[in-house]
C-alpha cells in the first residue's frame, strides 16, 4: 500500500486550488443570488441524470468537480465499476473513488443504481460500514463516488490465503474470527434497523482494516424493509423496480431461489450470516454444486452438527448457532441479527448459547470448564465439590467396608450426601445464573450506545 502523500508539482498545485476553493461563495457560506431560487449543482446534475442520462449533466457538473481528484493507482474491479486510489486536491488526502464504468454510463438503470448505493450508503452512519465523501460525475462522463480508504483486504482473500498456507485452526484463531463476526452483526442488524436489507452478505465483501476492524461493504442489491418510512424509501430508491432474486446463490436461502421466491426479509441475511459463521468456523465448504436445482438440495440437507466429529474445535454449541441461523426453513431461523449476536457473544463468554437449548448438566460442564480461565481461584463452588467429592468418596467406602461400619453410619451418610449433593447442584446453579446475569448487564452497560444493542 502506499503512503498519503501529496501530488508533485507537476500533477497539480494545491495552492491554487485552495485559493479558488476559498473565493467559491458556497465555501465561505454565502449564497450566490441566482442559487437561492434553483437547487445546488450537485442535485441539478443528478435530476438530469436520472431523466437525461450522463452526457447532459455532465455540462452541469464540469466546473464544479474539475481536476480535484488525481488518480494514482488501481485498487480493485468488479462487474459494474472500478476503485482507484485517488488524491483529493481540496481536503489534501487519499481516498478511494468507484466510478461506474464508462460502458455503463450510458445506461440510465445502471447510473440509477449507483446513486442509489451512493444515497444508501450515505444513510447507514456505522463504525463498521465505509464512509461516503462525494458522489459526481468527473471529465470523462463517468458517474463515481469517492470514501473512505481501508487499507486491508477481504475477509475471502484472509480465508483463502490462511488455506494455502495450511494455518492451523486453532481455538485462538476461531475466537479471533468471532470477534470479527460480532463486528459484521452489529453492521448488518443496524442496517436492519434503518430499514435497509443488504442482500449481498459475503466474504468478498468483507473488508479487514489494519487494526483489526471490519467493513461491511457493497450495498447495489440493498432494497428497503417494510418498517422503512415511506418518504425515506421514495428519497432513497425512488420507482427503482427491485428484482426478487438477487444476491450471491452460495449465500441465498433455499426459498429465495426457487422460481417465485416470496418477497426478501431480514431472515435473507440471517442465512447469509449464517452460512459466513460456517466458513469462519470450519475449513470445509459448506456448498458445492453450480447449479440452483443443485444447490437447493444441498441447502435442505445442510446439517452443521456432522462436522464436530471430524474438526473438535467445531463443537455442539458452535454448530447449534450455524443450524439456527442457517435453517432451510425461514420461520425456524434467528428473529433477528442482534439475537445471533447474543448467542455469538454468550459464546465469548463462556456460557452457553440459547439456540443450543442445553440442560442443566451442559450449562454447568461449559461453564465450569471455560477454557478461557488463565488463573484457578478458589469460590464458594469449587469448595463446595470438593466437600460433595470427599462425602461421596466416605459413602462408597462404607458401601465397599460395611463390616468396618454400622448400619446406621451407612444410612446416615448416604442421606447426607444425597443433600449435600442436592445443595451442591443449587449452587451450581445459583453460581452459573449470577455469572450470566453479571455478564449482560457488563454487556448492556458497555453498549448503552450501540443502537442495535
Amino acid at each position: 500500500m502506499s503512503s498519503s502523500k501529496p501530488p508533485s508539482a507537476n500533477e497539480s498545485k494545491p495552492d491554487l486550488a485552495f485559493a479558488e476553493t476559498l473565493q467559491d461563495p458556497s465555501f465561505r457560506g454565502d449564497e450566490a443570488p441566482q442559487s437561492r431560487q434553483q437547487t445546488s449543482l450537485l442535485q441539478q446534475a443528478l435530476l438530469v441524470l436520472e431523466q437525461e442520462g450522463t452526457e447532459a449533466a455532465l455540462a452541469l457538473q464540469e466546473q464544479h468537480h474539475r481536476h480535484r481528484y488525481i488518480r494514482r493507482g488501481p485498487l480493485g474491479e468488479g462487474g459494474m465499476g472500478v476503485v482507484d486510489l485517488v488524491w483529493d486536491r481540496t481536503l489534501c488526502r487519499e481516498v478511494a473513488q468507484k466510478r461506474l464504468q464508462k460502458s455503463r454510463s450510458s445506461s440510465a438503470h445502471a447510473v440509477q443504481n449507483f446513486v442509489v448505493e451512493a444515497r444508501v450508503v450515505a444513510l447507514l452512519d456505522h463504525p463498521n460500514i465505509i464512509p461516503i465523501h462525494d458522489l459526481g460525475i468527473n471529465e470523462a462522463g463517468e458517474v463515481y463516488l469517492t470514501m473512505k480508504r481501508v487499507q486491508g483486504q477481504s475477509l475471502a482473500e484472509d480465508l483463502q490465503q490462511q488455506a494455502h498456507a495450511q494455518v492451523a485452526l486453532t481455538r485462538e484463531l476461531i475466537m479471533r474470527r468471532l470477534r470479527l463476526f460480532v463486528q459484521l452483526c452489529h453492521a448488518v442488524a443496524y442496517a436492519h434497523r434503518q430499514g435497509i436489507l443488504h442482500r449481498d452478505l459475503k466474504p468478498g465483501n468483507l473488508l479487514i482494516g489494519t487494526f483489526g476492524e471490519l467493513y461491511l461493504t457493497d450495498w447495489g442489491l440493498a432494497v428497503p424493509l417494510p418498517h422503512m418510512p415511506e418518504e425515506t424509501r421514495k428519497h432513497l430508491f425512488g420507482e427503482r423496480a427491485q428484482a426478487p432474486m438477487a444476491g450471491t446463490p452460495h449465500y441465498m436461502p433455499p426459498e429465495a431461489l426457487q422460481e417465485s421466491p416470496p418477497p426478501a426479509s431480514e431472515t435473507n441475511d440471517i442465512y447469509a450470516l449464517g452460512i459466513i459463521l460456517f466458513e469462519l468456523l470450519s475449513p470445509e465448504v459448506p456448498f458445492l454444486g453450480q447449479q440452483i436445482t443443485h444447490l437447493q438440495n444441498e441447502k435442505r440437507s445442510f446439517l452443521p452438527y456432522s462436522l464436530p466429529h471430524r474438526w473438535p474445535l467445531y463443537n455442539a454449541s458452535l454448530a447449534a448457532i450455524v443450524e439456527k441461523a442457517a435453517h432451510p426453513m425461514a420461520e425456524r431461523r434467528y428473529e433477528s441479527v442482534t439475537a445471533l449476536r447474543e448467542d455469538i457473544e454468550r459464546y465469548l463468554d463462556g456460557l452457553s448459547p440459547y439456540a443450543e437449548d442445553a440442560g442443566f448438566l451442559k450449562k454447568f460442564s461449559v461453564f465450569y470448564f471455560r477454557k478461557d480461565q488463565k488463573i484457578w481461584h478458589p469460590s464458594p463452588l469449587h469448595i463446595d465439590i470438593l466437600l460433595l467429592v470427599a462425602l461421596l468418596f466416605g459413602i462408597s467406602m462404607g458401601a465397599w467396608y460395611p463390616d468396618y461400619f454400622p448400619s446406621w453410619l451407612r444410612w446416615l451418610g448416604l442421606s447426607l450426601g444425597i443433600l449435600t449433593a442436592i445443595a451442591g447442584f443449587g449452587l451450581a446453579f445459583i453460581v452459573i445464573r449470577s455469572s450470566s446475569a453479571s455478564l449482560s448487564q457488563e454487556r448492556t452497560s458497555q453498549k448503552k450506545g450501540d443502537p442495535d444493542a
